[in-house]
C-alpha cells in the first residue's frame, strides 16, 4: 500500500542510527525484493506451518551471509538475481541479518 521504492536508490536512504536503519532495511528489503528476483516473491502469512520457495531461499542467503559462507551466497545470487542486483540485495540483506538477534533464532545460527 506504500509508494513505490527503488532497489538502487533504496539503499542509499537508511540512516546512520542503527535502529532506525535496521527497522528500514527490513522494510525496504520486502518491498523491493520483486525488483531484485524479476518476479513477485511468494511469502505465506505469518505462523503458517510451510514456508515457501522464496522464504526457504531467503532465508538461506541470510543464513549464508551471517556464516559467511561465500560459495553459498554466490550460488543462491547467481540462482534467483540478476547480476546487477546482487549488491544491493547482500546489502539489504545483510544490513537486516547484522541488525536483529532474533534473525539468529529464525535462520538457525543460536
Amino acid at each position: 500500500s506504500k509508494r513505490y521504492v527503488d532497489l538502487f536508490g533504496a539503499c542509499a536512504v537508511l540512516s546512520g542510527n542503527r535502529q532506525i536503519a535496521a527497522k528500514a532495511a527490513c522494510e525496504v528489503l520486502m518491498r523491493c525484493l520483486d525488483q531484485a528476483l524479476g518476479r513477485r516473491p511468494v511469502m505465506f502469512r505469518t505462523g503458517e506451518s510451510e514456508t515457501s520457495f522464496d522464504e526457504n531461499w531467503l532465508l538461506a542467503l541470510a543464513r549464508g551471509l551471517k556464516s559467511g559462507d561465500t560459495p553459498s551466497v554466490t550460488f543462491l545470487l547467481h540462482s534467483q538475481v540478476p547480476k546487477s542486483a546482487h549488491r544491493n540485495l547482500v546489502f539489504l540483506v545483510r544490513s537486516v541479518v547484522e541488525s536483529f538477534d532474533q534473525v539468529d533464532n529464525i535462520v538457525g545460527l543460536s
